[in-house]
């Protein structure tokens, strides 16, 4: 069966973070390859389920091993967000969420952390310049001290050329939550370059880290002053960075390396947001307005008692909330750049729903979860597909700019399933969640760090969200740190109380 797909545009607006009206008109994807087309991979570990950008125009995602093409004439590639899957090639989805922006000349097969180290360092007000790519390569190799250094060596098999990029990754990534501070960073660290290569003296990206990074944050204290790291922040960060890549020098292997970067030792603490699994609820609001209060471990267990799962609801599903005592703001975040993808499938029968959003913008301000404002600026765009429980295909032709659809309160972490329900009504389609059964809920937003938080103070157990993927249709594919949940949606009869419990 064909997927019926299509994209809107919106006007700007401020928006929770799935209040979503729906899209799609009529498109169809061709698979056929033109042998002017340029091939590429995005490399760090394989970088797969990424946005491509081609010149600055958007080209589908990264396939497994990293792969995609570009059109002729193209100059430069970027890939923002994924996953890293380390060294292998079959996967295409997994691995740990690879929050950064990686670029490189269209020159060269592959794109990694170096060769968007020497595009940052090739530019000239912010605009990339071919003739100066040369030139940085040639400071690079001065100041870290890598004479053989090449952009065509191959990044998933030349262990010197692995080691390298993992290093820099890790360095970058470490003072960065966010894909576009990552960038930022990246050019930091090639002015960093520049003046150590100036200087005659190189810069240490293994072991004894603790002179590089504190250069490199008064570096970056100096161009973005508002992503300078305090000294007390920054003594914790260093530790976690010279132990992984200490590991990552003594690997021997692809598979050694992998193994560093994807271990819990190397996963560092610092997120922009982190869910905390039990000090704060996750609230549904049912279709008959009755809100059912659930732990963030109760959303979250997959194991059915009696056929339903943990989580419970009468009639169809009208918000689901993260109630804002579950969320953790670590830092403020301006008008940042994200991706938000959606699904929610039965698990019993044909019922689906995915939304990927891009080109949305994130704000919130530091330890207040109350903050959070999510904005659909013009020029984003949308996509979705969907099943109806007897395989019938969800299209909608255009967006309804109906302000009930952009809810600008400030109230944590809202996906406005009726406002969904309402726009698959106005078109003809019926509501997926109407009937009952069992459902899998899924939220990614790329861009961003995210962490699950469980256990109180001191033993807090800090770690990375896991990794999900929603799919649209081969073109549009959002892989990405987020939250996946189960829910049973029960008769309006059933024993289920508001508040989430069973009434005897």
């Amino acid at each position: 069966m064909s997927k019926t797909t299509g994209i809107f545009k919106t006007t700007g607006s401020a928006a929770l973070l799935a209040s979503m009206a729906l899209i799609i008109g009529c498109s169809s994807t061709s698979n056929d390859e033109q042998d002017s087309n340029i091939y590429q991979q995005a490399i760090d570990g394989y970088i797969v389920g990424a946005n491509v950008s081609c010149d600055g125009t958007a080209n589908g995602t990264t396939a497994a091993a990293g792969r995609y093409t570009c059109p002729a004439g193209t100059t430069l590639a970027t890939v923002s967000g994924g996953s890293d899957v380390g060294y292998d090639a079959t996967k295409t989805s997994g691995g740990i969420a690879f929050t950064g922006i990686l670029s490189g000349p269209t020159s060269a097969k592959f794109i990694t952390p170096v060769s968007t180290l020497a595009v940052e360092m090739a530019k000239t007000d912010g605009k990339y310049d071919p003739e100066k790519l040369e030139g940085a390569l040639a400071t690079i190799r001065k100041a870290l001290g890598q004479p053989n250094l090449s952009l065509d060596s191959d990044p998933s098999s030349d262990q010197a050329t692995i080691r390298l990029n993992a290093q820099v990754h890790q360095i970058v990534s470490g003072l960065t939550t966010t894909s576009e501070d990552y960038a930022k960073v990246m050019s930091s660290f090639g002015d960093l370059l520049k003046a150590k290569s100036a200087e005659g003296t190189t810069l240490n990206v293994a072991g004894d880290l603790k002179e590089t990074l504190t250069q490199l944050n008064s570096q970056v204290a100096r161009t973005f002053p508002e992503l300078e790291i305090p000294a007390s922040d920054l003594a914790d960060i260093i530790p976690a960075i010279e132990k992984a890549n200490k590991a990552i020098e003594e690997a021997e292997t692809p598979e050694q390396t992998a193994g560093v970067v994807t271990s819990e030792d190397s996963k560092r603490k610092d997120y922009a947001i982190a869910i905390d699994k039990y000090l704060g609820p996750v609230v549904f609001q049912g279709a008959d307005g009755n809100n059912f209060t659930y732990t963030t471990i109760q959303y979250e267990t997959e194991t059915k008692s009696n056929g339903k799962y943990t989580a419970q609801l009468n009639r169809g599903i009208k918000r689901l909330s993260y109630d804002p005592t579950a969320i953790r703001i670590a830092r403020t975040l301006n008008n940042v750049p994200i991706d938000v993808g959606i699904e929610i499938k039965s698990t019993d029968d044909n019922r689906k729903l995915s939304i990927i959003g891009t080109g949305l913008r994130l704000s919130a301000t530091k330890d207040d979860s109350t903050s959070i404002v999510f904005t659909v600026p013009s020029g984003s765009e949308w996509t979705a597909y969907g099943t109806q429980d007897d395989g019938t295909e969800i299209s909608i032709s255009k967006l309804k700019n109906d302000p009930r659809v952009f809810d600008g309160s400030k109230n944590g972490i809202n996906i406005n399933f009726d406002e969904i329900a309402s726009a698959l009504k106005n078109r003809g389609y019926v509501d997926i969640t109407k009937d009952t059964g069992n459902f899998k809920i899924t939220l990614i937003i790329n861009g961003i760090k995210i962490n699950r938080i469980s256990g109180d103070e001191p033993k807090r157990n800090i770690f990375p969200a896991f990794t999900y993927g929603v799919e649209v249709d081969n073109e549009h594919e959002l892989i990405g740190p987020g939250f996946q949940g189960f829910v049973t949606i029960l008769e309006d009869d059933s024993s289920v109380r508001a508040d989430g419990n069973t009434r005897r």
